[in-house]
């Protein structure tokens, strides 16, 4: 995916470009932290949610646009399936397992880490450029795709919900 501009981004979304699709309706909660910083708050009546739509190969964020290129979304569905496994086990958040780049790599039939790491990258941008396009906000880093540190992997942020298709509001 190529680097987009914030001004792009509201056409791509309009147009049908890029492999992202307007999704109506605001959830979050906007909030300041201690600097007087901006961000999208995760919070129990702040939460960000996102579900799988196999039938049409997307993957579906409330409040912005839909990801649709075939690498970003098997990536997805492969790290939201870790989570609710995860989920279904009755584990706590902060036992919610990452998985480590060079495992994604092989699952997904990717070259390296580094196509991992490229491939996050392009997730959170097109995510970040959402947001700003729609909320005028930048959402944290780790809002959706969290970079788990220690473990050195990736995991879909457990404060994040995961809901069926149908419950996406449009």
């Amino acid at each position: 995916m190529r680097p987009t501009s914030e001004k792009s981004i509201g056409r791509m979304m309009h147009n049908g470009d890029a492999n992202l699709e307007p999704i109506t309706e605001r959830r979050q909660r906007v909030v300041q932290d201690d600097d007087d910083e901006e961000y999208v708050d995760l919070s129990d009546d702040g939460e960000f949610v996102v579900a799988v739509d196999e039938n049409n190969k997307r993957i579906l964020i409330e409040g912005i646009a839909s990801i649709t290129a075939p690498v970003q979304f098997r990536l997805m569905n492969v790290l939201i399936t870790s989570y609710r496994e995860d989920q279904a086990a009755g584990l706590s958040a902060d036992n919610y397992r990452p998985i480590r780049a060079v495992e994604l790599a092989d699952r997904l039939d990717l070259a390296s880490e580094e196509a991992v790491r490229k491939r996050v990258s392009e997730i959170r941008q097109a995510i970040r450029q959402g947001f700003r396009d729609l909320f005028r906000i930048e959402p944290q880093r780790n809002t959706i795709i969290e970079t788990v540190s220690g473990k050195r992997g990736y995991r879909i942020n457990p404060k994040a919900r995961v809901v069926a298709p149908d419950q996406i509001k449009r």
